[in-house]
């Protein structure tokens, strides 16, 4: 879907993740906190979805509104492996099966989220040595959002 976007994808689905139970606000201080578009030194256990190139699938003759799904990177930060793996995998199941015609308001901005597919499985990046060593996975994924208000 296209169509001009008052936030970002990655806050939209930032905010998605939230609301499918596999992290939380990060402003609430709970576990796994979800964070957009950048990451912070602390917690250790946290989720970051980053804005990447989007693929653009045609335009609409009669108005020109490009067809655009949205990229994004989930990436997901761990103390150990076998935690961080059990997260993402959490979250792509969830993104598989969960996201339905999905609404998310940010402010007074209102967003359906039509569809988040999959274009990667879940890809362990070893550990981090600038964060002390801290284990990082991510998923790859394209996301059809469109704003209503």
């Amino acid at each position: 879907m296209s169509g001009s976007l008052d936030n970002s994808p990655s806050q939209i689905v930032a905010n998605l993740l939230v609301d499918l139970d596999v992290g939380t606000d990060y402003s609430l201080s709970g576990s796994w906190p979800v964070y957009y578009s950048g990451e912070p030194d602390t917690p250790d256990n946290l989720i970051v979805v980053y804005d990447v190139p989007s693929i653009k699938s045609g335009r609409f003759q009669y108005n020109g509104e490009v067809q655009e799904h949205h990229g994004l990177l989930i990436k997901v930060r761990s103390t150990n492996h076998a935690t961080g793996y059990a997260k993402a995998r959490a979250i792509a199941i969830a993104l598989d099966e969960n996201v339905n015609l999905a609404g998310i308001t940010i402010n007074s901005n209102v967003y359906k989220v039509y569809a988040v597919s999959r274009t990667s499985d879940v890809i362990s990046l070893g550990k981090d040595h600038n964060t002390n060593n801290l284990n990082l996975f991510t998923i790859d994924v394209v996301a059809s959002i469109r704003q209503t208000t």
